[in-house]
């Protein structure tokens, strides 16, 4: 974890500060230049699935996420 925080600092997208609630702690906070790639990932992604998606109807776009639905929430119970 540290060294994937450590790259996303050097990358100006995160910054450390010290915990107000334990002083033992070191949070860690987006930046604003972290807030913009982050939203500009989210862009992307929203647009591939727009472009995967408009391959269904509608109805078939409800019964793919009903299924989905199940599939994970099964996948969410532990495991026997």
């Amino acid at each position: 974890m540290t060294a994937r925080v450590d790259a996303l600092l050097r990358c100006g997208f995160v910054r450390r500060i010290p915990s107000t609630v334990d002083g033992r702690r070191i949070d860690v906070e987006l930046t604003e230049a972290g807030r913009a790639a982050w939203r500009a990932a989210i862009d992307v992604v929203a647009a591939e699935e727009r472009r995967l998606l408009d391959a269904l109807s509608g109805e078939e776009r409800r019964l793919l996420s009903d299924l989905l639905r199940r599939v994970a929430l099964v996948a969410e119970r532990p495991a026997r």
